[in-house]
Parts: C-alpha cells; sequence; structure tokens
C-alpha cells in the first residue's frame, strides 16, 4: 500500500524522481520516510511548503492533503473554491484541480468528491437548501476532474452540514466546515485492498 501511496503523492506533489527511484532493498524505507513528509493532519501551517504546486494553497491553509483509511483525502476550502452561495468554480483554481485529475488519470484511480456546507441555511431559488449546495459544488469539480479521468473514474456526493471539522459557533469553525473533499481510492486499490466503506448516500430533499 505504501508503494501505491507514494506514486499518487509523487504524481500530485512533483515530488523528485530520485525519492521515488529507490532500489529494491530500499524503496519501503524510502517510501516511509516520503508518507511521514508528505501526509500530515489538516490545519498544519506550511504543509508541504518544499513543493512549489501546493505551496501558495498549502501556506494559506486552504488545500490539505492527509491519509485517511486506506485512501488519500485532498481537501479545498470552500473559499478557494467558490463564491458564496456559488457553486461555479474560481478561475484561479481550474489549475490546482487539472493538476489533480492528471494524477487520478495518470494512474488509474478512482476518486469520490464530497460537498460540505456549514450549518448556517441557505435559501435561494437555485439552492434551496445546503444539500442542494454542497451537491452542486460537488458535481462541478467532479465533472472538471472527469474532463481528465473519463467517465466512471469520479463520483460525487452531497453531505451538507452533517460531517462538520470545526465548530459552527465560530466563524473559523464554519468556515472550515465549508469544503470539498476529494478521496482517492486508487492508492489502496493498486496494493490489491478494497476501498474503504462508504457511508450511504444521501438524498437531496
Amino acid at each position: 500500500m505504501r508503494s501505491a501511496v507514494k506514486v499518487f503523492l509523487t504524481t500530485l506533489l512533483f515530488v523528485s524522481p530520485v525519492a521515488v527511484d529507490a532500489k529494491d532493498n530500499q524503496e519501503d524505507g524510502q517510501a516511509a520516510r516520503l508518507i511521514a513528509e508528505t501526509v500530515a493532519p489538516p490545519f498544519e501551517p506550511c504543509l508541504f511548503s518544499s513543493y512549489r504546486f501546493l505551496q501558495p494553497e498549502t501556506e494559506e491553509k486552504l488545500v490539505t492533503l492527509t491519509q485517511k483509511d486506506r485512501a488519500v483525502l485532498v481537501r479545498i476550502y470552500s473559499s478557494a473554491l467558490f463564491d458564496s452561495g456559488s457553486a461555479e468554480i474560481k478561475p484561479a483554481l481550474n489549475d490546482v484541480l487539472r493538476r489533480i485529475g492528471a494524477a487520478i488519470a495518470e494512474h488509474k484511480f478512482k476518486a469520490l468528491v464530497i460537498g460540505h456546507t456549514d450549518n448556517v441555511p441557505i435559501h435561494t431559488l437555485q439552492y434551496p437548501t445546503n444539500w442542494h449546495l454542497s451537491e452542486a459544488r460537488a458535481k462541478a469539480v467532479a465533472a472538471m476532474l472527469s474532463d481528465l479521468t473519463g467517465p466512471g473514474a469520479i463520483t460525487s456526493e452531497s453531505r451538507a452540514d452533517t460531517e462538520p471539522i470545526g465548530d459552527n459557533a465560530t466563524p473559523e469553525g464554519r468556515e472550515a466546515n465549508r469544503r470539498i473533499e476529494i478521496l482517492v481510492y486508487g492508492a489502496a486499490d493498486r496494493a490489491g485492498l478494497e476501498p474503504p466503506e462508504q457511508s450511504p448516500k444521501e438524498t437531496t430533499p
């Protein structure tokens, strides 16, 4: 599994080939060190600061990359991706999503895009509830990734405010809860493992 995760992280972050072309008797140690260096808890300052690809976004805490169960979780905060109440991706993030999509496509991984919101209700004609908004945002990101991976590799789900990672009673917590998560299963599948069991897909009310 370590080798498969290493391949994904290497492609995504443009790690030098020297780090991944280790001799057979050094591969496990190289993989362990690479994962330790690149996979870190969310919200850590300057995460991946040595890699140009994600450096600006990670320094601003807009993007994080972690290992979740047996998959790789890419987390992008909605303030970076969307204007308030919108599901249209900001042009500034198009390149980041294309690079993520290219990494998924190159190694034939599969991914689930999950839309999350805070618990502040939304009432618009286009998005009557947070379920509708998070669904539209997840679909927008999934569509961009699918342009690179082709059909069948990317799915999406709406989870609205059901899985907070911050305190909705504070502005900082609500900001953290408004996010898109891209759960990449292929890194584990390549090692012959089954993807983590998905929670039942929510339906839009």
